[in-house]
């Protein structure tokens, strides 16, 4: 049965492909499609092809975590095998071992995640083996990827840039898995963001399985994703920095006399509102969020403070003369020595809980790495004893 997708804006047949080799513009789609019909290729009922995945990230570009997207160009290679493609010898010629989806069976992949893409470019490749004939189909593309970043722990947050592989058959039809001969990888050195980002060459993946919406089938689904880690320093100097030094301004208002409560309050209410604006200026990069990050606990910590010294400032012009007497002049003293180390304290906590939060995202990747490097070297031994036996029995 002739194969057809229909796009929400435009429709394909595939009677108007005749090459293996087909491009796509940029025109069209490469989100889900709308409505799909499967091909009606003779399989038994209980059947399930196993396709195995392996995606190569060519380049990363911009990283916008205010927009929960990422851009991003990947080469993706789906193999299965097939024992009854010699079957049908109309449409398929073992010397020239050709494959045409449109008569034999197709995994119908498509990226969950993706937003909008630029271009698109689909092959495939038939080789003959023991198991039958192994299919390959190969696909680069580029575009934007949609992807949900956590920002508790901005900006030494640690992100995973994740593209979702899926299909629209069913899981009783189709077995999504990661590679075992052919390792997933990334381009490192294309990386445009090194100023903003670091980068790392670990390519995790994990298996799932999700329901459909609509039919309420099961799907198989494959998430593959690598790690990206955030370069704090700018932050360090142009943000926690800064909020450090305001704070310190309304707490040198201690120096003016407690009988001059109208000079300290204003001194105290200009770096209230600074630290307000201030605020707002270095969360302008971030979308809207129900949680506080980082550097939203520790500008309000500092507002916090400095309304606290407002309230006692206003409180001490209400209750001391003018000649501010002994008792007010020691409450003043010890008000001062309170705030003082009341705010160094919650500094020194704050530099704390920095080295341990890189001290956990360190850890996550070390334990990343040890999951990449097991998973690679399991698959080199075994691509090896598969070269050992093949020589073997030459």
């Amino acid at each position: 049965m002739k194969k057809s997708i229909k796009f929400a804006d435009d429709v394909f047949d595939d009677d108007e492909e005749e090459s293996n080799r087909s491009k796509f513009n940029s025109r069209v789609s490469f989100a889900r499609p709308s409505i799909v019909q499967l091909d009606n290729y003779n399989l038994s009922s209980n059947q399930t092809f196993t396709v195995e995945l392996r995606l190569i990230i060519l380049k990363i570009g911009s990283i916008s975590t205010k927009e929960n997207k990422f851009s991003c160009e990947a080469f993706l290679e789906a193999s299965w095998y097939d024992k009854n493609i010699g079957k049908n010898s109309k449409f398929f010629d073992a010397n020239k071992l050709k494959y045409d989806e449109k008569h034999h069976w197709n995994p119908h992949l498509y990226i969950q995640n993706l937003l909008s893409h630029q271009s698109q470019e689909i092959w495939y490749n038939v080789e003959q083996c023991s198991k039958g004939c192994k299919i390959s189909e190969r696909r680069r593309f580029k575009g934007e990827f949609s992807q949900t970043f956590q920002l508790k722990n901005y900006p030494l947050d640690l992100q995973e840039l994740t593209i979702n592989i899926s299909s629209f058959r069913t899981s009783q039809e189709i077995d999504l898995v990661i590679s075992t001969e052919k390792l997933s990888s990334i381009n490192v050195s294309t990386f445009t963001q090194t100023h903003e980002w670091t980068l790392f060459q670990t390519v995790c993946s994990s298996q799932m399985t999700k329901t459909n919406d609509i039919t309420n089938e099961n799907q198989s689904s494959m998430d593959i994703s690598v790690c990206v880690m955030r370069k704090p320093n700018y932050y360090y100097w142009n943000s926690f920095l800064l909020a450090f030094i305001i704070t310190m301004i309304c707490l040198c208002c201690f120096a003016i006399s407690c009988d001059l409560s109208g000079n300290r309050n204003i001194v105290a209410t200009t770096v209230l509102l600074t630290l307000i604006t201030f605020k707002w200026s270095v969360t302008k990069n971030l979308p809207s969020l129900s949680y506080l990050t980082i550097l939203d606990q520790y500008t309000l910590m500092n507002i916090i403070i400095v309304f606290g010294n407002n309230i006692y400032f206003a409180l001490m012009g209400v209750f001391a003369k003018e000649t501010c007497p002994a008792p007010f002049r020691q409450i003043d003293f010890y008000v001062f020595i309170g705030s003082t180390s009341l705010f160094y304290l919650l500094n020194s906590i704050q530099v704390l809980r920095f080295f341990f939060i890189k001290y956990k995202n360190r850890k996550m990747l070390l334990h990343r790495e040890d999951e990449y490097n097991k998973n690679n070297t399991a698959k080199r031994a075994r691509i090896k004893s598969i070269f050992q036996n093949a020589s073997f029995t030459e």
